[in-house]
């Protein structure tokens, strides 16, 4: 009984995932993928900047810094009054980062 139970969870799984697929196919004309124009809304988690704080596996703390986090890409950006962005791409350098009331923990 329990081995029939599985097999039926894993035909479901499957089709769930088939009909996922042609979803995703149908959806965005046969493409996997969609570039970040093609986005719906922002794709961040916030489109402002929020005033920030970063610390670094060493020790350092950056604090009040405008950062939001970009989730198509996966990184944070920060912000300078000159209008300036820089990227905190290195995620392993990272210990603790907070933008505005949210904190991300590496």
């Amino acid at each position: 009984m329990f081995v029939s139970l599985g097999a039926k969870a894993q035909k479901n799984s499957e089709k769930s995932l088939e009909e996922l697929k042609f979803k995703v196919n149908v959806l965005h004309n046969g493409k996997t993928t969609i570039t970040e124009d093609e986005i719906e809304g922002s794709a961040y988690l916030n489109k402002n900047y929020e005033p920030g704080f970063y610390e670094t596996i060493s020790g350092q703390r950056v604090e009040n810094v405008p950062l939001r986090y970009n989730i198509y890409k996966d990184y944070v950006e920060g912000g300078k009054d000159d209008g300036t962005k820089y990227f905190l791409q290195v995620p392993s350098l990272i210990k603790t980062l907070c933008i505005g009331e949210r904190q991300f923990v590496y």
